[in-house]
């Protein structure tokens, strides 16, 4: 029986991380570049959604401990975000 609750194969590191086709799709729509998506996995709160799944999210706290990492840049994400 295997123990392991993601299954084989479970992620690990963003390197192995792979989207859906409904996030690559969204991602797209939405124009999000992949460094977000980077800095999601890397310091956004992590839900388990079963199987090999997991949804990414930022939080008020996690947003500040991205900004904080990010120092004077995040001023330019943050401009990225509500332009246009």
């Amino acid at each position: 029986m295997n123990r392991n609750p993601f299954g084989a194969g479970s992620l690990t590191g963003r390197g192995a991380a792979q989207s859906t086709r409904h996030g690559q799709l969204r991602q797209a729509e939405r124009c999000v570049p992949q460094f977000i998506i980077d800095a999601l996995i890397d310091f956004g709160e992590e839900r388990f959604l079963g199987g090999e799944c997991r949804s990414y999210s930022f939080t008020k706290a996690t947003w500040k401990k991205y900004a904080c990492y990010m120092g004077s840049d995040r001023r330019e994400i943050r401009d990225d975000r509500t332009a246009g």
